[in-house]
């Protein structure tokens, strides 16, 4: 079963995975661990993306961080988390970053 809230938008004129599209997944599975909301989740009467992207790009991170989690974790590792979801979630493959840059954008 697919779940069509992974795939990178490019991905239905495509059709195949690619580096980038795994970037774009990646930012999705970040975004839930934020949220604490499952991409199946109805929010709103929107998908998990179409919730979460705006919020996302207008830097509404009070709305996206799960209040459980923000009492327990510092509040500035959510705001570097969410930067790496914008990133990771942009519509353009060419402006997500690869893996390497994901990873030492955290030092």
């Amino acid at each position: 079963m697919t779940t069509f809230e992974y795939l990178a938008p490019e991905f239905e004129e495509i059709g195949k995975d690619t580096a980038k599209a795994d970037i774009y997944a990646f930012g999705v599975v970040l975004l839930q661990l934020i949220t604490g909301r499952r991409t199946t989740q109805d929010t709103r009467g929107l998908s998990f993306m179409r919730w979460g992207r705006p919020l996302v790009e207008e830097k509404k991170y009070p709305e996206l961080i799960d209040p459980m989690l923000i009492e327990s974790h510092n509040l500035h590792q959510f705001y570097w988390m969410v930067h790496v979801v914008d990133k990771c979630i942009k519509w353009e493959p060419r402006r997500r970053p690869s893996i390497d840059k994901v990873s030492i954008n955290k030092s």
